[in-house]
């Protein structure tokens, strides 16, 4: 997949994934096992687990397919391909209706994208700074924060390499809504009805900035 800029120069994305946050007052990290996402049909019955810990201040559940479940004492965390991300959002309202009674803070959602990229850089910099000011730096970053029409929203453009040590550019682009209720699982429920449209607004937000046509 490709993404092109006003330049005509190719950033080839090599990775992208969602994640869908939830934070609370104290989840409960010793919960979460492989059985007990089955039984209470939160995943398919024909996922393989691939990876599984459990402990009192972690625990994790991962999946073949690459799904992956979270949990430490302040956050929950769904993760998987970004192309699943209504999916996720799915899946992580059906874990909050089985715990309505845990105090919910906040619902977030995260998208991180790593583009293959010779100059990372030089493409923060020409974009984001002024390079007179900024010299010649080897590495670079800047964070960007939106009010939002629904929510606040923040994107980070930064150098960055993949875990084969390849050279690119990483975009992680966050989303928090505060939960005001409680018992929370049908607001949170709620929330998770707005991914689509949010992501919407993600890819008008990369487009804009940077000229990225997101097709995912």
């Amino acid at each position: 997949m490709l993404y092109r800029t006003r330049k005509e120069e190719e950033l080839r994305l090599l990775h992208a994934s969602f994640s869908m946050i939830v934070t609370a007052e104290q989840h409960n990290p010793s919960l979460l096992n492989p059985d007990f996402l089955r039984i209470r049909g939160i995943v398919p019955d024909d996922w393989t687990v691939r990876e599984t810990l459990t402990t009192p201040m972690l625990s994790l559940v991962r999946y073949d397919n690459g799904f992956a479940v979270l949990v430490k004492p302040e956050r929950l965390q769904f993760s998987w391909r970004v192309e699943h991300f209504e999916e996720v959002a799915k899946v992580c309202s059906s874990y909050i209706k089985t715990l309505p009674h845990v105090r919910y803070r906040s619902v977030n959602f995260e998208w991180r994208f790593f583009f293959l990229h010779d100059e990372p850089c030089k493409f923060i910099v020409e974009r984001f700074m002024k390079k007179g000011i900024v010299g010649d730096p080897n590495g670079a970053g800047v964070t960007l924060s939106y009010k939002g029409r629904r929510a606040p929203m923040n994107l980070r453009f930064e150098t960055a390499r993949d875990n084969e040590g390849r050279e690119g550019l990483g975009v992680t682009v966050l989303v928090t809504m505060q939960v005001s209720t409680y018992p929370a699982d049908k607001e949170v429920a709620k929330l998770a009805t707005r991914v689509s449209r949010f992501y919407r607004d993600v890819r008008e937000r990369l487009n804009r900035l940077a000229q990225m046509e997101v097709e995912v």
